[in-house]
């Protein structure tokens, strides 16, 4: 496989897919980027390639990165009528960032594999810092593919980690995510419960929250994450 330095593209301009593409403009990209939202797409216009469809940023990419809300749109994107394989770019490699399950992901791949694309799954970590270069990747697929796709990973992302064969990036991601929210939950729960129980030490928890578990928390909301609950015996409910 030949070593992949270049052209980079990107499908989905949200708060990840456009920040993605800020970070590659900002580390001397000039990626080709697609969204169905032309006022996502605008704020490009001059500092990136605008393509009218998914099969257009394939067409000039070697890395495509995408970033949409679910399956259903991640098929749309890449199987659809006008979507990336659409385009019959044998060698193209699809860097799949949507958070998608490891079936979902594996299905994907036969079909890309079927046309000659190599698909790479990638778990990414804080998406509120897509734009400054500060998200870690965690990539799954093969590693000859990630070794060609990695200068542009690395375009964009903090720190990429090689976590092993296809569907082993969102493994890692929903791992490190259920490790993340729960420790979070734990934190809460105790401050609660000891408040409840006037624990004199409640004091030190609020500190330690106050330290610590600020951006975190603010980061949770970012990404859309519910408030713990408390009831009145001092047990805890879902995120």
């Amino acid at each position: 496989m030949a070593n992949v330095k270049g052209r980079a593209g990107v499908v989905g301009l949200g708060m990840i897919g456009g920040g993605i593409a800020e970070s590659l403009i900002r580390c001397g990209f000039v990626p080709v980027v697609g969204d169905i939202c032309a006022e996502r797409m605008q704020a490009f216009a001059g500092r990136a390639v605008l393509a009218k469809s998914a099969a257009e940023v394939a067409a000039q990419s070697d890395v495509v990165m995408v970033c949409v809300v679910n399956a259903l749109q991640a098929r749309a994107v890449i199987c659809g009528e006008e979507g990336l394989l659409s385009s019959k770019h044998s060698g193209l490699i699809v860097c799949l960032v949507s958070t998608l399950s490891r079936r979902e992901v594996l299905e994907l791949n036969a079909v890309c594999e079927g046309a000659g694309v190599h698909l790479l799954d990638c778990g990414v970590s804080p998406g509120y810092l897509a734009a400054q270069n500060g998200m870690a990747a965690m990539v799954g697929g093969s590693a000859d593919a990630v070794e060609c796709a990695r200068a542009v990973i690395e375009g964009w992302a903090k720190k990429l980690i090689y976590c092993g064969e296809i569907g082993a990036g969102m493994a890692v991601k929903l791992a490190r995510n259920v490790f993340t929210f729960g420790c979070w939950r734990g934190r809460q729960c105790g401050d609660v419960i000891g408040r409840h129980h006037d624990f004199r030490s409640r004091r030190s928890v609020a500190s330690q929250q106050a330290a610590q578990g600020e951006r975190g928390g603010e980061a949770a909301q970012r990404r859309g994450g519910k408030k713990l609950y408390v009831d009145a015996e001092g047990s805890c409910g879902g995120i």
